[in-house]
């Protein structure tokens, strides 16, 4: 998930949204979902989504880069613990 926070600093102009769109469908076509793609990706989005409101934090960077430190080696479908 280190490549997401990678992403967002090579794509500024973007919005958090539109950035965790477009890394869960890379990651999606990475994983190799192949058979619905489309809802790979949005499987892989929500969860990040999810996952960033979980820490509780009020400003998204901060609750993104908490996710993506806590997520490390969990994987892409797991969720972090509440706050």
């Amino acid at each position: 998930m280190s490549e997401l926070g990678a992403y967002w600093r090579q794509q500024p102009h973007l919005r958090l949204g539109q950035i965790v769109d477009n890394f869960a469908r890379e990651l999606a076509a990475q994983l190799d979902f192949t058979e619905n793609l489309d809802a790979a990706h949005r499987v892989l989005e929500d969860d990040a989504l999810l996952g960033m409101l979980r820490t509780g934090h009020g400003h998204p960077h901060v609750a993104a880069r908490e996710y993506l430190l806590w997520l490390g080696d969990s994987g892409p479908v797991a969720s972090p613990p509440a706050s």
